[in-house]
């Protein structure tokens, strides 16, 4: 399935650096971002069994520096009115509305969910093989 369209979301502020993305470096919470959260980003996802696009990555990175907060990822279903594949997984942080990442597939979603997860709280014991905790 492909993802679906995303025409209608304003994009983020300006001004920030997008030098790859990333964690936190402010806080913990989200100000700025690691030159390396792209490439942890895409490690962590492929051992959840999934493949993230060059444009989904960058996604990512674009709008992961919006979702501040400190609650933990979250994966929301929305389903629209009508029409197939009207099935969309949102990344969400806590309660808030706006995503990290959205997809038609549920796999790739949850595995974007519990890679940023594991990128804010590395302290919790993580279901890879050979990570420690």
């Amino acid at each position: 399935m492909e993802r679906l369209d995303r025409s209608d979301r304003a994009p983020p502020a300006r001004g920030r650096d997008r030098g790859g993305g990333g964690d936190v470096r402010e806080s913990r919470f989200h100000t700025s971002v690691a030159p390396d959260f792209g490439r942890r980003l895409r490690l962590l996802v492929e051992q959840q069994g999934a493949v993230l696009t060059a444009d989904e990555l960058s996604y990512v990175e674009e709008w992961f520096p919006q979702c501040r907060g400190k609650e933990h990822w979250e994966l929301r279903e929305y389903v629209a009115p009508t029409g197939l594949g009207a099935r969309e997984y949102r990344v969400v942080r806590g309660s808030r509305v706006q995503d990290a990442y959205r997809s038609a597939e549920w796999v790739r979603a949850a595995a974007v969910q519990t890679a940023l997860n594991e990128l804010e709280w590395p302290e919790r014991p993580r279901d890879v093989p050979g990570a420690t905790a």
